[in-house]
């Protein structure tokens, strides 16, 4: 299991809750992560996605382009899934008719969003 933090900590838990690997991948508010055999994918609340790699830890900021959406400072990325080969990804917003979810596709330079 995975938990990250909002100060940029990654920390890998044993199923009795001990840690295995503190890690501190940067100034990030990381606010969701989607597990896989190779990386993990962390939703940062300011509207990017940091892909880190499982093995060296190494990480990559990865930008979201694609149909309207905006992150303010009122607003920001809550949550990460992902089904097949799209991420879905929570905006919280201020107001209702501002939170939506983002279906993204995401590629080696950028994520694009493909519906909202």
């Amino acid at each position: 299991m995975v938990v990250a933090n909002d100060e940029g900590s990654i920390y890998e838990l044993n199923t009795e809750g001990a840690i295995l690997l503190k890690h501190k991948l940067g100034k990030y508010d990381l606010e969701g992560v989607v597990c896989e055999e190779k990386i993990f994918m962390f939703a940062v609340e300011d509207g990017k996605l940091l892909e880190v790699n499982r093995k060296t830890l190494k990480s990559k900021l990865i930008k979201l382009k694609g149909q309207d959406f905006k992150i303010s400072k009122k607003s920001g990325i809550e949550g990460i899934t992902k089904i097949k080969d799209l991420y879905y990804v929570s905006i919280q917003a201020k107001t209702k008719k501002d939170s939506k979810i983002l279906i993204l596709k995401v590629g080696k330079k950028y994520a694009k969003v493909i519906k909202t």
